[in-house]
This record gives structure tokens, C-alpha cells and sequence, in this order.
């Protein structure tokens, strides 16, 4: 059964802006290629969905324009742009709207971390769970905001804020499984941080933790942008998907 993407792509990057002002953050080159064709190139190749939905919001037109104009994956590619700012959440909300399947993959449009998504809908489906979230160990978690999860399961028990100590611990990687009827049934605000929403309802519904062991980047600052540049040698990945 085929899966929905959505990806997330409505932040304004006001963090990254020092570098990279004229694109939106999830376009921004990573030697030279937007960071977003490596990631529908990735989802490509995991084979787990068939369409990719782009929920765009600042300078969404350039997200739109550039996916329009070329074809060359073979997922169906669409952009939802925002009229109005709608945060973590709300962008799920209205993005989800537009997908033809139950069962998503929603991702963060400015990270990466190469997990198994197929074992990762597998563990989603066996524990029935409302939303899987995808995440890992770090060595530094505070800056991220901890998972903490039971003593006995796989089940997140809390989602705790970013901090000024330092200290290792459970971190979300931004991608989470979750049905559409799902979010249409409990996210009742149009308007509203996904973040915020976890630490509030985790207590309410069964959001399991799903282990990886990959390697995980972020660009949401100039810092970790630089970073990005040598995680993968990412003109590299999408000429070889382009061979295949």
C-alpha cells in the first residue's frame, strides 16, 4: 500500500537568513542542488510512497515554480501554498487535505537522517500507534528538546523544551507516520505548533518512538547549514538517481 509525503517547507528560516535570504530554506543549495531534490530523490528511492506534497508558505511561489518546470521524478510532486502563517501543525493540517492516501509520511523540509521508511510503517502499523515519530540518540540533545520515553515500551511518554545544560538523550528527527483521518479527527486548530501540541497531548494517544542509528542533520542555522555541505556529497546522490 502506498504512502502520502507530505514536507514540511512553510518555515520562514529567519535563523538562516545571514546565508540564505532569497530561497526558502528548504531550497537552499547543498552543492549546489536545493536541498528539497534530495530529499524527493531519497523518498524515491525508498519506494514507500507514491506522491509528494510540499506545504509551502514563505516564498512558497519559488517552491511551486520549480517543480512545475521540471519533471524528472517519478513521484507526483505538488506545492499547497499557505495564505497565512500556519506553524508546524496547521501546515500539516492543510497539507494533508491534499493527499490521496490515509497513510502519511510527514517530514521536516530541512533535515535529514537516512532511516528505513519502510520499517519504520512497519513498526507503525504492528504497534497501532496514533503517530510514529523517527528519532535517535545524540550525544547533545538539549538543543534539539528531549524525548523521554516509558521504561518498558517504545512509547513516548513526555517531549520536553530545549535547554541551556547539555546533556545526552532521545531527540525528534522530523518524520512521523500518521493517518490523515487521524489528524482530521484531533488536530482541531487551524493554526498551531505541532511541538507545543505533543508536549500537551502526548498523554492522550499512543505516539511511539521509532530508534535510528543514522546520522542526522539540520540547517536551521548558519552553523549547521555549513555542516550540511559535507554530511553527503549531495550532487552526487541526485546524478545517481538521474542515471537510474
Amino acid at each position: 500500500m502506498a504512502l502520502s509525503a507530505l514536507v514540511l517547507c512553510g518555515g520562514m528560516g529567519s535563523r538562516l537568513a545571514s546565508v540564505v535570504s532569497d530561497v526558502p530554506k528548504p531550497m537552499a543549495r547543498v552543492q549546489g542542488v536545493p536541498f528539497l531534490d534530495i530529499l524527493i530523490s531519497w523518498l524515491e528511492q525508498q519506494g514507500v510512497v507514491n506522491e509528494v506534497i510540499l506545504a509551502a508558505g514563505h516564498l512558497g511561489k519559488i517552491i511551486d515554480q520549480h517543480y512545475q518546470a521540471q519533471r524528472r521524478f517519478s513521484l507526483s510532486v505538488k506545492t499547497v501554498i499557505e495564505n497565512e502563517r500556519l506553524g508546524t501543525g496547521g501546515g500539516i493540517v492543510n497539507g494533508l487535505q491534499h493527499a490521496s492516501n490515509d497513510e502519511c509520511i510527514v517530514l521536516n523540509g530541512d533535515s535529514f537522517i537516512d532511516v528505513d521508511l519502510t520499517q519504520v510503517v512497519e513498526q507503525h502499523r504492528k504497534s497501532m500507534a496514533d503517530i510514529t515519530v523517527v528519532g535517535r540518540m545524540v550525544a547533545d540533545a538539549n538543543r534539539f528538546g528531549q524525548v523521554v520515553l516509558a521504561t518498558d515500551s517504545n512509547k513516548i511518554r513526555a517531549f520536553s523544551e530545549k535547554k541551556e545544560t547539555h546533556s545526552s538523550g532521545y531527540i525528534n528527527c522530523g518524520i512521523y507516520v500518521m493517518q490523515k483521518s487521524f489528524a482530521n479527527g484531533v488536530f482541531k486548530e487551524n493554526r498551531f505548533s505541532l511541538e507545543n501540541w505533543f508536549q500537551d497531548e502526548v498523554s492522550n494517544h499512543n505516539i511511539r518512538f521509532f530508534m535510528s542509528d543514522s546520522d542526522f542533520i539540520d540547517m536551521g542555522t548558519p552553523e549547521s547549514y555549513s555542516a550540511v555541505q559535507s554530511f553527503f556529497n549531495a550532487a552526487e546522490r541526485v546524478a545517481a538517481k538521474q542515471k537510474t
